[in-house]
């Protein structure tokens, strides 16, 4: 899975989470944000020092996981990437 990858070397500190904008909710931390101009929404869920994250549609309500795929190529798909990776 992608967010196993990118944070295999991490160890998350509970109170930067909860600086950063995390939730905690029981015994998992939950970011989410819109990008996009509000199109979609990305939620990252942290539980047991494992990562996991889901990318939602907002027009059509519907989980988005074509950032999942590696060789996506497309102007929309860059744009999303970056969008959440630059996120001010």
């Amino acid at each position: 899975m992608l967010e196993e990858e990118v944070f295999k070397r991490y160890k998350f500190d509970n109170k930067k989470l909860i600086n950063y904008g995390f939730i905690k909710d029981n015994n998992k931390y939950i970011y989410s944000t819109n990008f996009l101009n509000d199109s979609f929404k990305a939620i990252i869920t942290i539980k047991d020092n494992i990562i996991t994250g889901e990318v939602i549609d907002l027009e059509f309500n519907d989980k988005y996981d074509a950032f999942r795929i590696n060789n996506v190529v497309g102007e929309f798909d860059n744009n999303a990437k970056i969008d959440v990776l630059y996120e001010e």
